[in-house]
């Protein structure tokens, strides 16, 4: 009975040990999405300009912590990728002036932030 007992107490300890926490899904202002790992990000968003025939959009970046705006404007889009602003795994990181993209291709801030 005794050994039972242990036996019981010990599964429940190993399998508690090795639970997994699940992070829950970030959820931005307006629309926006998050990209970024466990260490940090922003969220964004992105979309075409009135001309659909330029490789010009317009976005929005947002601080990860309270959600204000980081940058908004227009971006560039440079590289050799087809490129659809709704296909979120396209995007790899902001890195402060650009969205760098799959295919070494990225968006570039058209009127980035100027340091301080």
């Amino acid at each position: 009975m005794k050994l039972n007992l242990i036996i019981i107490l010990l599964y429940s300890l190993i399998t508690s040990a090795c639970s997994v926490e699940v992070d829950e899904v970030k959820k931005g202002p307006e629309n926006s999405w998050w990209l970024g790992g466990l260490d940090g990000g922003v969220f964004l968003k992105v979309e075409d300009d009135k001309n659909l025939n330029d490789n010009l959009y317009q976005g929005v970046i947002f601080y990860e912590h309270n959600k204000t705006v980081w940058y908004r404007g227009p971006f560039k889009l440079v590289g050799n990728i087809k490129f659809l602003t709704e296909d979120h795994d396209l995007y790899l990181f902001w890195d402060g002036e650009k969205i760098h993209l799959k295919e070494a291709s990225y968006l570039e801030a058209v009127n980035p932030i100027s340091p301080l």
